[in-house]
């Protein structure tokens, strides 16, 4: 349920204020941090030591959270594009999916920016979108060659033609 929140705070936030990237990236930090369990202990156990620390509980996912996940996550790509590699908390959200989720999530950020053909110029920003992109990037153990390259390879290549720089 925290997630279809989240994602229905998002969808205001993307409809109503479409400039304002912090509250974008306050949904995603607050989804986060519900899912990995913090801030769920509001009421502290009296009887316990105010210095004694209660470690968080990260919550369990199933595959109906999982897919409120990646929706939540593509969300704002169409209308961001460049630009959600500026939020904080976008690739620590996409880090809580599992890996094949956490695949379909990146791809569709790699369409996006292939068809904004905005270039990327921020050392942050390429820090970010190599993080996001990971998983396309691990081997599935098929090798190297013309005929195991597939289309999460070539929009790799077509993404990484997007870096720019002065110099090069």
């Amino acid at each position: 349920e925290a997630i279809r929140l989240e994602s229905s705070l998002l969808d205001f936030s993307l409809k109503c204020y479409p400039g304002r990237m912090d509250y974008i990236d306050q949904c995603l930090g607050m989804c986060a941090s519900t899912l990995r369990g913090e801030g769920t202990h509001a009421y502290a156990n009296p009887i316990a030591a105010p210095a004694t620390p209660i470690p968080p509980t990260p919550i369990e996912m199933d595959k109906a959270a999982i897919t409120e996940l990646e929706k939540l996550l593509s969300m704002p790509l169409e209308e961001m594009a460049l630009n959600i590699l500026g939020l904080q908390h976008y690739s620590e959200l996409l880090a809580l999916l599992p890996g094949d989720n956490r695949k379909k999530v990146a791809f569709g950020l790699l369409q996006v920016l292939d068809e904004s053909e905005q270039k990327l110029t921020n050392i942050r920003e390429m820090d970010q979108l190599f993080a996001i992109m990971t998983p396309l990037l691990q081997s599935s153990g098929g090798g190297v060659g013309i005929t195991n390259f597939s289309d999460d390879d070539a929009l790799v290549a077509k993404v990484i033609h997007l870096i720019y720089n002065e110099d090069t």
